[in-house]
């Protein structure tokens, strides 16, 4: 019974890193570094579950066929593990630093623990290292089994190491996706080391996958990539159910935010400080809300606030409190230029549709941004 129930559950975590697998590949041709990383670690952990398999279906079995499907699969297996190391250790380092660069120097340092291992791995085939297959073809842990736990705990620690120590660098949404998968093969290894015969690291890998796989399938349906709040889809689905539920007892608010002349600020210092003026919107943004409040990227460099509040006036403290922190921004100096944003808020009234509602605080916006060039003009008149 336990014989068919591991190879069950080996024949399961396959058909879901399959599933994965192809659910990504079908979506494109071309792949972003993260993404070749991340294939390449179902493709390890798939190549883990077929020889964790043939050497659980061969071994006992006589036969000089047999005895060679047994040690050249066992040969592989502790091969595979030391390399999804490497490859999951790079993926890390990537969320980190975003450097492709950085990854082609560090190759050949961090794969000496798994070349080492290789090599051990490929000895053991003909005495006992690591493992050995015996005269009746059944399986055994060698003398030095020890050393594959190390080179194979040397990346979980280090990709460990550096995710704490870089974790202000890693977005919010994920880190714990990260740690689980560092998390859960340790601890498997750690098991394995006190049960012989209980094999847990392709299965804790198979579930971490699956966790990182879900967390970028609901990144890529609710949020906004760059700056990490909710995006569009979002915005339409939840002004829609608070529409559907909309009564007296509870006020309906949206302020809409632009950014000002953030066409000049890509123009004159480049696409990527555009970007980061984004990003340092959203942090604003984020600073001036409650948390059972929501904000949203409309589009280009406009933002959508929604909230369920009970008093008018808790709608100005929010405009309020952003023009603060936007002037407390300012003043830091982080950029090259000065941050300006312009607003348009009100309440929802009976008979508005989510579009003519959007579209309402977004003239609300435009007219508040007119209001600040005339200003402005009017500054640059006096000054001269």
């Amino acid at each position: 019974m336990e014989y068919f129930l591991y190879i069950e559950i080996d024949i399961l975590s396959l058909i879901i890193l399959t599933l994965i697998y192809f659910n990504i590949h079908r979506r494109q041709e071309s792949y972003l570094v993260e993404q070749k990383l991340f294939l390449m670690i179902i493709e390890l952990n798939a190549l883990i579950l077929i020889t964790d398999t043939i050497m659980e279906l061969v071994e006992g079995k006589q036969g000089y066929f047999f005895y060679i499907l047994n040690i050249g699969a066992s040969f592989l297996y502790y091969t595979a593990i030391p390399f999804i190391g490497i490859v999951w250790t790079f993926y890390v380092d990537y969320q980190i630093f975003r450097n492709k660069q950085r990854l082609k120097e560090k190759l050949v340092s961090m794969s000496i623990p798994a070349i080492a291992n290789g090599i051990l791995s490929g000895v053991s085939m003909f005495c006992n290292v690591i493992f050995f297959i015996d005269e009746k073809n059944m399986y055994h842990r060698g003398d030095f089994i020890f050393l594959f736990t190390i080179f194979s705990d040397f990346y979980i620690i280090y990709s460990f190491v550096i995710l704490i120590k870089y974790k202000t660098k890693v977005q919010k949404q994920h880190f714990l996706p990260l740690l689980s998968f560092i998390f859960l093969p340790f601890a498997g290894s750690i098991v394995q080391i006190f049960l012989d015969g209980v094999n847990l690291v392709w299965v804790s890998m198979t579930v971490s996958i699956l966790v990182i796989f879900i967390n970028i399938q609901n990144e890529q349906l609710y949020t906004d990539y760059l700056t990490g709040l909710l995006n569009r889809r979002q915005l339409d689905y939840y002004l829609y159910s608070l529409l559907q539920k909309y009564n007296d007892k509870k006020k309906i608010g949206g302020i809409m935010v632009d950014i000002n002349s953030f066409k000049q600020i890509n123009d004159r210092y480049g696409h990527n400080e555009g970007d980061q003026a984004l990003k340092y919107t959203a942090q604003i943004l984020r600073k001036s809300i409650h948390k059972e409040q929501f904000i949203f990227r409309y589009g280009g460099d406009e933002f959508v606030i929604l909230m369920e509040i009970d008093h008018t006036s808790e709608l100005e403290d929010i405009i309020c409190c952003l023009k603060v922190n936007v002037s407390r921004f300012n003043q830091k100096s982080i950029t090259p230029y000065t941050l300006s944003l312009s607003i348009g808020a009100d309440f929802y009234q009976t008979g508005m549709t989510v579009q003519s509602f959007l579209k309402h605080i977004d003239t609300l916006m435009y007219q508040d941004k007119n209001k600040i060039l005339v200003e402005y003009k009017d500054e640059r008149i006096e000054a001269t």
